[in-house]
């Protein structure tokens, strides 16, 4: 299934049982108190849009635990709006009592959401094909939705990446150049891409629990900050009298921004501008 050339949702050749029926799609989220009926969704995410993802299926009710590594620490910065409602846990995924732990836990997790490049969690032993093992095993399907920079395909692939690279790799930079008068690009001040790919995502993983409602089975989402760049490319730009209106807005300071000011300055002088509105 293709939805909005950015998500990817199959099946695989596994036969897991029958349909998990909630009821409706979102009953399963919305209208149960019961930790027992919850959506359980483990968060293997940093940054920004991979716990969007998460957050949103949050704010329907789902049941979240953010699972950090002591190996890799996420910035404290985006901590408050990513991670809003979820509980926190830090496991060595690398150490037998980590990898115990969190196996006992995907013994009955509904939802997965794997934000790190791709192939970091199959070599750790946690990528689609455990979780289609590990479902077969349970008797009752997953969905599994990854989030990355530069999609699933191509020899980029496997490149980690972040919102500032996605962008200039996509024209993105470059388009908003164009509109400040410029040629030359210049990285856009917030991160749209990235709250972009967290909303697709979410929407991939209700997909996959709408599949595993009405069909059963193990479902794989993916999203990425290339393919949501894309699609606004797709989607077009404002009509220009638009455009002029929001240069006017903008403001000279913002106006006159460079390629090479960092993603702090361009932000900030956004920030600046927008309290002046």
């Amino acid at each position: 299934m293709h939805l909005n050339t950015t998500t990817y949702i199959h099946t695989t050749d596994t036969a897991i049982n029958a349909p998990v029926h909630y009821g409706s799609l979102l009953s399963c989220i919305t209208t149960s108190t019961s930790t027992r009926t919850r959506i359980k969704v483990p968060d293997l995410c940093r940054i920004i849009a991979g716990p969007i993802i998460a957050r949103i299926l949050g704010e329907y009710g789902a049941e979240f635990l953010k699972v950090t590594s002591p190996h890799l620490s996420d910035v404290p910065f985006f901590q408050v709006d990513g991670n809003m409602g979820k509980r926190a846990a830090e496991l060595d995924l690398k150490a037998p009592q980590g990898r115990k732990i969190f196996e006992q836990l995907l013994g009955h997790v509904d939802v997965v959401i794997d934000g790190y490049r791709p192939g970091a969690l199959d070599k750790l032993g946690y990528g689609p094909k455990t979780m289609a093992d590990i479902a077969v095993k349970r008797g009752k399907g997953i969905v599994y939705v990854n989030e990355n920079c530069f999609g699933y395909e191509g020899e980029w692939a496997g490149r980690p990446g972040w919102q500032q690279v996605a962008d200039c790799v996509t024209g993105i930079a470059w388009e908003l150049g164009q509109f400040m008068g410029l040629d030359e690009s210049v990285v856009p001040p917030f991160p749209i891409s990235d709250y972009g790919t967290g909303c697709i995502g979410a929407i991939t993983a209700l997909a996959g629990l709408y599949h595993r409602t009405t069909k059963g089975g193990l479902w794989h989402g993916m999203a990425s900050l290339l393919h949501y760049d894309l699609l606004l490319f797709k989607v077009g730009l404002l009509p220009e009298s638009v455009q002029t209106e929001l240069r006017q807005q903008a403001g000279p300071d913002f106006l006159a921004l460079r390629h090479a000011h960092s993603v702090d300055q361009i932000s900030g002088t956004a920030l600046r501008r927008m309290r002046k509105l």
